[in-house]
């Protein structure tokens, strides 16, 4: 039934006052223009909507039951109005976040802390999964975006990106095993290697950068994650490949020891991406915002 919805904004007000100056007065409209449209609505659904019994108006039981219809769906109306005013203020929303476990624990963290701390009515989610699979996701509009290692081999078409830090990549070992081992350029694959296993971007960029000097970068330890290398190579296992950030702590405690060689091995490039055809939410632009603020 096509019928125009002023009508029955019409219709609430004048069943709210049961008055038609006073729903005009409301409106904005003369009280011709509310009998009009009242005439017009009952029209269009073939019944009578009021009454007059001497000087007030009542409702028929048709204008009983659709007041109390149109009631509701006006409240929706405000609600969602409301509801939209406080996404833009930031005090309601949702921001669904992709990003690896390594990123999400040595870099967004801190953000998350933060922004949770200034805005606690936003729920913030966390899809952790590796860089490549947040890519699609954004790609395909199930994440609002996603905090990546970008991978310069990749066109990352239609997707905004922006790079925010560079991560050093280092080779560690245990003090104990830095003691009681010669390590060099020449012998480095003669030890263990323990790297991320070979769908992660970071392992992508180590074999690319090792296949242009002609060695055959092959780990006998690959894992998911960078905890479990950062927990092997304690246990003096063998050679870490990792990222500086994720090692900090090791670092500074002695735990671990950087094996610097004459390689330069490559950096890691973090970015946000975000769908460059798919609005941002008002939650979405201000984390950004937060972390672009404190980029180095």
């Amino acid at each position: 039934m096509d019928i125009n919805y002023d009508y029955y904004k019409v219709f609430y007000y004048a069943s709210k006052f049961m008055n038609y100056t006073k729903a005009g007065e409301s409106l904005f409209v003369s009280q011709s223009s509310v009998s009009q449209s009242i005439k017009n609505l009952e029209k269009a659904l073939g019944v009578e909507l009021f009454y007059r019994s001497g000087k007030s108006m009542a409702h028929t039981e048709e204008g009983k039951i659709l007041y109390e219809y149109v009631k509701k769906a006006l409240q929706l109306f405000e609600y969602g109005e409301k509801a939209i005013i406080d996404m833009n203020s930031l005090e309601r929303g949702n921001i669904n976040i992709g990003a690896s476990d390594t990123v999400s624990r040595y870099y967004l963290m801190d953000y998350i802390r933060k922004f949770y701390k200034d805005y606690p009515n936003i729920k913030i989610s966390i899809n952790n999964r590796p860089s490549l699979i947040s890519k699609t996701l954004v790609e395909k509009g199930e994440l609002d975006f996603a905090v990546i290692n970008i991978d310069p081999s990749i066109v990352y078409k239609n997707l905004n990106v922006k790079k925010i830090k560079s991560i050093k990549n280092l080779i560690v070992v245990s003090k104990d095993f830095m003691e009681n081992k010669i390590i060099n350029s020449g012998n480095l694959f003669e030890h263990t290697i323990i790297s991320l296993e070979e769908k992660s971007t970071t392992r992508k960029i180590f074999d690319n950068y090792f296949k242009e000097k002609k060695i055959d970068f092959k780990p006998q330890l690959e894992f998911g994650s960078v905890d479990i290398i950062i927990e092997m190579v304690k246990m003096g296992v063998g050679l870490g490949f990792v990222n500086s950030m994720a090692v900090e702590k090791e670092l500074s405690s002695g735990d671990l020891v950087e094996v610097k060689l004459n390689m330069n091995l490559p950096s890691i490039d973090i970015g946000i991406i975000y769908n460059e055809n798919i609005p941002l939410s008002k939650a979405s632009k201000k984390f950004i915002e937060m972390i672009k603020e404190n980029m180095v």
